[in-house]
């Protein structure tokens, strides 16, 4: 099933905007040491081509899909980093005197990185307001409705790849009852004998 993609996502300015955002995620990625995202953004983006040979719709696949995965971790770490607080302030509670303030070092680091993430966000923000200027409000709005449209593809890729689990269980299974190769040769080993009794029988 092939993509038709309109003609303004075929546009090279597009394809250039679409592009920088891309690298912009990767680095991003790379910067956090969040592998499982990266991977996530090269899995969908080469499962994209069997649908569509249009670089812009393979990259604003899996940038619509990484970030919605990024996007869900974050909150869930966020509740999680939380829960760990108000559980501390508990134990601190309870336990005043052998409370040790944290060090400044560490402090630090934590201040470093919320300056990166909103280094990160500032500058994806910035990349996709250039986006909206040079499209205009049609051309975001056109761009809007063929993304809703991608995601639905995508979402009705993935109901397939799930369609398709029982196949590769039943295939699992019929490959681990089939017998073991050392079992084999053993079962060969009489039948291989005979044929040698044979050929002296002939001799």
């Amino acid at each position: 099933m092939k993509i038709k993609t309109p003609d303004f996502l075929k546009n090279k300015i597009v394809l250039y905007v679409v592009f920088i955002l891309a690298i912009t995620n990767v680095l991003g990625f790379l910067n956090n040491n969040d592998f499982e995202s990266l991977t996530f953004f090269i899995v969908i983006g080469l499962l994209s081509t069997y649908f569509s040979k249009n670089m812009t719709v393979n990259l604003l696949i899996a940038l619509i899909a990484t970030n919605v995965v990024f996007a869900s971790k974050k909150v869930h770490e966020g509740m999680r980093s939380k829960k760990r607080s108000k559980k501390k302030k508990g134990k601190k509670e309870k336990y005043t005197q052998r409370n040790v303030p944290s060090s400044k070092p560490k402090n630090l680091s934590r201040d470093d990185r919320i300056g990166e993430r909103i280094d990160y966000a500032s500058t994806v923000e910035a990349a996709y307001d250039n986006l909206s200027e040079m499209l205009g409000k049609d051309g975001v709005r056109g761009l809007t409705k063929e993304t809703k449209l991608l995601v639905d593809q995508q979402k009705e890729l993935m109901g397939n790849l799930k369609d398709m689990g029982p196949l590769i269980k039943t295939a699992q299974s019929a490959i681990k009852s089939m017998p073991q190769l050392g079992e084999i040769n053993k079962m060969m080993g009489p039948l291989q004998g005979t044929i040698k009794q044979l050929k002296g029988m002939k001799k």
